[in-house]
This record gives C-alpha cells, sequence and structure tokens, in this order.
C-alpha cells in the first residue's frame, strides 16, 4: 500500500487547510478527506 503526503482539498471556515490523501494498493484507491476522516471514493 502506498499512500501520498496528500494535497490540500480545501479549507475550513476558520481557514484551516483541508487535506486529501490517496491510498492505493491491490488495484484500489481510496481517497480520504482529513476533516472528519470522511472517505470520498
Amino acid at each position: 500500500m502506498a499512500m501520498k503526503d496528500g494535497e490540500v482539498f480545501g479549507t475550513t471556515q476558520a481557514g484551516e487547510a483541508v487535506r486529501r490523501f490517496t491510498i492505493r494498493g491491490g488495484g484500489l484507491t481510496a481517497n480520504i478527506i482529513g476533516l472528519g476522516a470522511i472517505v470520498q471514493d
């Protein structure tokens, strides 16, 4: 399984960066949004 460092996905109302992390392995890919650990795909 490989994971990127993440990319800025957006910002909160308080101006804090929200990052999205991509995890890949075994032919699957998951995008995780760091705010509340939301699984996007």
